[in-house]
C-alpha cells in the first residue's frame, strides 16, 4: 500500500487537479457581468464591440486614474473576438470560462513549484488542492474583472517554476524569468511582487544564504519593476483619496489584514467582497481588531517551531504577495474596505506549501484521506459562496445579509439591481440607505435622483443632484440630469446653464448638445437651436430625424 502512495502519478495528479477544478467551478459559467466588469474594463470604449482590436495599443499607453494592465485587454480582446461578442453585445460566457482555464493553469503550475520545492507528488497535490479550491479563491475565478490578477499569477508562478527550475545558462535563467516577471506586472500590477518572491524563494532554496550573496544573484529583478512602481503609482496617486490611511494608523492596520487573511484562509466562512473594514470602521469599533492577535500569534509560533525555515519561507511568502495591497501604502480600494479576498490570491500558495510540507512529514498515513475530505469540505462551504456571484442582485444582497449597515456601496450596488428591475421603491430605500451611512457619498443622491426623475418627483431629484455637484463638482451627469429636470419643468435658463457646464466639463457629449439644442428652440430662438443641431452633426450625430428638424426650423427662419 505504501509504494502506491509513493507512485502517485503526475499524470494523475494533473487529472485530479483538472477535474476538481471544473466541478467545482462550474456553475459560475453560466453567471452574469457584475460589478466593475462592463462599468469599467468589459465595455466598447475599451474594446469596440465592431472592432475588438481596435483599441489594443491604447492599453499600452499608461493613463491617470486607470489600472495598467494591457495584458489582460489584449486577452479580452481575443476572447471578445472568438465569441465574446453576440448580436452587439458582449456575452460573460467566453470570459468566465477563461477564467476558469487560467485558474486551472495556475493550480497545476502550484502543484509542480510544490513538487519542485518538496520533491513529493501527493503531498505537493494536496497542497495545490488547497490553493485552488480554498473559498476565498471564489471572488478570483468567479469575477470577470479579476482576469487579471489570474494572469498576473499565471505569469508570476511560471516565472518562479522556471527560476527554480533552469539552472544551465545564466542569461537564458534571467532573461525567461525576466520577460515573466514583466508579463505578470503587464497583466496586474501587483505583480511587482514576484521579483521579492524570487529572491525568498532563493533564499529557502540555499543552505545559510547570506544577504549579499542572495542579492547579487537577484538585484536584476529589483531593479526591473523599479520603472512598474511608478507607473503602478500614477495610476493610483492622482485619484481624490481623501480616505488615505495616516501614517501612524498604517501598521495596525496591515497587522489586522494579515489576521484577518489568516482567518479567513483557514476558516473560509462568510465571505463577501464587501466586508467594509475601513479605518473609519475599526476605530468605531475596536472589537473588530481581534485579527491583530491572530497575526502576532502566528509571527511569535514561528521561533518556537523545529522547522522554523519551511515556516518562515510560507509566512513571508503570504505576507510578501499582498504588499502593494497590504494598507502599508495607499490604494483607491480603502474606500471600500482594508481587505479583499482577491487580494490574497497568490498569497495562499505560501499556506498550500505549509500545509503540503505538514502532510509529507506529519501526516503520511492520511495523504489519500485528505484528498478525498478536503475537496468535500470546500465544496460544502462553496456553494453558497459561489453562487451569490450570479448577479448584481444576488451579489450585493449577500453582502449586506452578512455585513450590513458598514459600506455605502453595497447599497448602492443592489439599489442599482433593483433599479434594473424596475423595482424603484426598494432602489431608493437602498440609496437612501447609503447616503444616511455617508452624507458625502455622491454616487447614492446622484442615483437616487435618478429614480425621483424617473418618477417625476422633479423638484427633489433637482435637490439631489445639486448635492452631487456640490460633494463633486467635476460629476458631469449629475449637470446633465439636473438640467434635464429644469427642462420638464421649463425652467429652461436653468437647463441651459447646467448643459453649458456638463459641456464645459466634457466637451463630447453629443446628447448634450442636443438638450440644449431643445432648450434653445423651447426659447424660440431659432439661431441657437440650428447653432446647436449643426453641432451635433459634425460630431458625428445624423440621424434622419435631426436632418429634418434642421431644415424645418432653417425654413421657419426664412419666414
Amino acid at each position: 500500500m505504501a509504494a502506491k502512495r509513493r507512485n502517485f502519478s503526475p499524470f494523475l495528479s494533473i487529472l485530479v487537479l483538472i477535474v476538481l477544478n471544473i466541478f467545482f467551478y462550474l456553475p459560475s459559467l453560466e453567471y452574469d457581468f457584475v460589478w466593475d466588469d462592463k462599468d469599467l474594463y468589459i465595455n466598447a470604449k475599451n474594446i469596440p464591440l465592431n472592432n475588438p482590436w481596435g483599441n489594443l495599443w491604447e492599453h499600452f499607453v499608461p493613463k491617470k486614474d486607470k489600472m495598467f494592465m494591457p495584458i489582460t485587454y489584449f486577452f479580452w480582446s481575443f476572447i471578445s473576438s472568438i465569441g465574446g461578442v453576440v448580436d452587439g453585445q458582449f456575452v460573460p460566457y467566453p470570459f468566465h470560462l477563461f477564467n476558469l482555464i487560467v485558474h486551472i493553469i495556475n493550480s497545476l503550475l502550484v502543484f509542480l513549484l510544490l513538487k519542485k520545492l518538496l520533491n513529493s507528488n501527493l503531498p505537493a497535490v494536496l497542497g495545490a488542492l488547497f490553493f485552488s479550491l480554498n473559498p476565498v479563491q471564489i471572488e478570483s475565478v468567479v469575477w470577470i474583472s479579476e482576469a487579471r490578477g489570474l494572469l498576473s499569477a499565471l505569469f508570476g508562478f511560471s516565472a518562479l517554476l522556471f527560476f527554480v527550475s533552469y539552472k544551465k545558462n545564466v542569461f537564458v535563467h534571467t532573461s525567461i524569468t525576466s520577460i515573466l516577471i514583466i508579463l505578470s506586472i503587464l497583466s496586474k500590477p501587483s505583480g511587482i511582487v514576484f521579483s521579492l518572491l524570487i529572491i525568498l524563494t532563493d533564499w529557502f532554496l540555499q543552505n545559510k544564504p547570506k544577504a549579499v550573496d542572495l542579492l547579487k544573484r537577484n538585484w536584476f529583478y529589483l531593479v526591473l519593476v523599479v520603472p512598474f512602481v511608478f507607473v503602478s503609482f500614477r495610476g493610483e496617486a492622482t485619484k481624490i483619496i481623501e480616505f488615505e490611511i495616516p501614517l501612524t494608523y498604517r501598521p495596525v492596520v496591515w497587522l489586522n489584514a494579515i489576521g484577518f487573511y489568516i482567518q479567513k484562509i483557514l476558516v473560509p466562512i462568510n465571505l463577501s467582497p464587501g466586508y467594509g473594514i475601513t479605518l473609519a470602521f475599526l476605530k468605531k469599533d475596536v472589537i473588530h481588531l481581534y485579527p491583530i492577535l491572530i497575526a502576532l500569534t502566528v509571527f511569535v509560533l514561528g521561533f518556537f517551531v523545529r522547522f522554523k525555515k519551511q515556516y518562515f519561507y510560507s509566512l513571508l511568502f503570504f505576507v510578501v504577495a499582498f504588499l502593494p495591497v497590504s494598507n502599508l501604502v495607499s490604494f483607491y480600494y480603502q474606500y471600500w474596505s482594508t481587505v479583499a479576498d482577491r487580494y490574497v490570491y497568490v498569497s495562499i500558495f505560501g499556506f498550500a506549501f505549509l500545509f503540503a510540507y505538514f502532510v509529507e512529514t506529519h501526516f503520511k498515513k492520511f495523504q489519500y484521506a485528505l484528498l478525498i475530505i478536503i475537496p468535500i469540505i470546500y465544496f460544502i462551504i462553496s456553494r453558497s459562496e459561489i453562487a451569490k456571484w450570479q448577479n448584481e442582485y444576488t451579489l450585493w444582497n449577500d453582502c449586506i445579509e452578512k455585513y450590513p449597515k458598514r459600506i455605502p456601496q453595497v447599497y448602492l450596488g443592489r439599489g442599482m439591481a433593483f433599479e434594473a428591475k424596475n423595482e424603484m421603491m426598494s432602489a431608493l430605500d437602498d440609496y437612501s440607505e447609503s447616503i444616511e451611512l455617508d452624507s458625502n457619498f455622491y454616487f447614492g443622491y446622484y442615483n437616487r435622483g435618478n429614480v425621483l426623475f424617473d418618477l417625476q418627483k422633479y423638484d427633489k431629484a433637482i435637490a439631489d443632484f445639486t448635492r452631487t455637484t456640490q460633494i463633486n463638482p467635476k460629476f458631469v451627469n449629475a449637470y446633465v440630469n439636473r438640467g434635464l429636470c429644469y427642462l420638464e419643468i421649463g425652467n429652461l435658463d436653468s437647463a441651459i446653464w447646467d448643459f453649458d457646464e456638463a459641456l464645459h466639463l466634457d466637451s463630447t457629449q453629443v446628447d448634450v448638445v442636443l438638450y440644449l439644442a431643445e432648450a434653445w428652440e423651447k426659447k424660440d430662438s431659432i439661431e441657437k437651436a440650428l447653432q446647436y443641431y449643426r453641432k451635433a452633426v459634425s460630431m458625428g450625430y445624423k440621424s434622419e430625424e435631426i436632418i429634418k428638424r434642421i431644415k424645418f426650423l432653417e425654413n421657419q427662419k426664412r419666414f
